[in-house]
């Protein structure tokens, strides 16, 4: 998946405190990175392989992690920009087995963000000599989006959200709304219609780790621009 545009071009606001409420939290600063499903960001590849592998079903077994640096069967199913990969960039997504479905090897593991499910893909950038969790990606059915904006709408607080005209390919006209938190040190953007009528994107982004990602696209660009 490839981040989105308003990831990086969006212009984040610092949300104030609110009282009172038993289910919404303060949006504060924090120099603490966002976390999804206690998988932190900013953490080193090591680190992420010993954090256990939430399992919101029993119908799931077999849990495990595969990153694209690994030698492994389902390393190479990963489904994650091979662009990027060959920049040194690892992605790492977690497999399980379903056993509703027996005979089916491991696929890409569903788990929970509130009420809503998604698949996630892990992105690894070196820092400082270790490889660091730089950008968790979702893109799964849109059903699930209202879940998932309430559930972190309960924990963070109200959003900035930004809405946009979203065109299908058939020429139907909707409206896409990006929703954004910042904590100061990272960002949750969650978009609905996301480059499908039927899906969501959501990002959590790492500030400085994301824009040493950007150094080197932009390197990249550059590099490129020079053979004309």
């Amino acid at each position: 998946m490839t981040r989105s545009k308003n990831t990086v071009r969006c212009a984040l606001v610092a949300f104030a405190l609110t009282t009172g409420s038993a289910t919404t939290h303060a949006q504060v600063t924090s120099e603490t990175p966002f976390a999804m499903r206690d998988v932190e960001l900013g953490i080193t590849l090591d680190e992420f392989r010993t954090i256990p592998i939430p399992n919101d079903d029993d119908r799931y077994t077999d849990l495990q992690a595969a990153c694209t640096l690994d030698d492994m069967p389902l390393a190479r199913r990963i489904m994650g920009s091979s662009s990027d990969q060959a920049l040194g960039i690892a992605e790492c997504q977690w497999f399980s087995k379903d056993s509703l479905v027996p005979m089916m090897s491991a696929s890409e593991h569903w788990i929970n963000i509130g009420q809503g499910r998604g698949q996630p893909l892990f992105r690894f950038i070196e820092s400082d000599g270790n490889m660091r969790l730089f950008e968790i990606t979702f893109y799964a059915n849109n059903q699930y989006h209202p879940a998932i904006l309430d559930a972190l709408s309960r924990g963070y607080g109200a959003p900035q959200d930004e809405a946009e005209p979203f065109i299908t390919r058939a020429g139907g006209e909707f409206t896409s709304v990006t929703s954004i938190w910042d904590n100061g040190s990272s960002t949750i953007t969650l978009t609905d219609r996301c480059r499908h009528l039927e899906r969501y994107c959501l990002t959590y982004e790492h500030k400085a780790l994301a824009s040493q990602y950007d150094a080197i696209i932009e390197a990249q660009a550059d590099e490129a621009a020079s053979r004309i």
